[in-house]
């Protein structure tokens, strides 16, 4: 269910975000020394976007979670329904993920590969720039190398009010323009 889930959310979201549809962060925030802004590359080149295709794509996106948690469905506890809520990771606070009360929090990350062979990356829209740290080493099923720009959505536990409880995630290249 979750690799068919990954393939239509592929097909759904790839001609947005490959027409350059991911908010940019600003210029300030783009990484230092050696990395892609030095080389001459704007953030904004790769990561511009219209609200609008945003929307849509997210959009469809929660339109397969619901489908996924659809009440009507054999594989969930049918008392629950779930109201989902998408939060650039620049917005998302631990207050609010500490009060979520039965919300699905998503949370969309941009980010960058810094270093292929051990899938470390930097969040550039972090809420806190010194917790600006992600790992993409579980991405297998995408070639990445250092510089690769990705979009994550964490998709945090409606059940409890931790911060550090994701149950899901999906990450999708949003850009390759900064690839060594």
């Amino acid at each position: 269910m979750k690799k068919l889930l990954s393939i239509l959310l592929v097909f759904i979201l790839l001609p947005v975000f490959a027409a350059g549809c991911a908010k940019a962060p600003s210029v300030a925030d783009a990484p230092s020394t050696n990395e892609p802004a030095e080389q001459g590359i704007t953030l904004s080149k790769c990561l511009e976007y219209g609200d609008a295709q945003w929307r849509e794509s997210e959009d469809c996106f929660i339109e397969d979670l619901n489908g996924r948690f659809n009440p009507n469905c054999d594989c969930v506890d049918m008392s629950h329904h779930y109201e989902y809520k998408i939060y650039d990771a620049s917005e998302l606070s631990a207050e609010i993920l500490e009060n979520r009360k039965g919300t699905v929090i998503v949370e969309r990350c941009i980010g960058f590969v810094t270093d292929k062979t051990t899938g470390d990356g930097k969040v550039l829209n972090a809420y806190d720039k010194d917790y600006d740290y992600i790992s993409y080493r579980s991405v297998t099923d995408q070639k990445y190398y250092d510089g690769t720009v990705f979009i994550s959505y964490m998709i945090y536990n409606p059940e409890n009010n931790y911060i550090d409880d994701i149950t899901e995630r999906y990450d999708f290249v949003l850009c390759r323009e900064w690839e060594d």
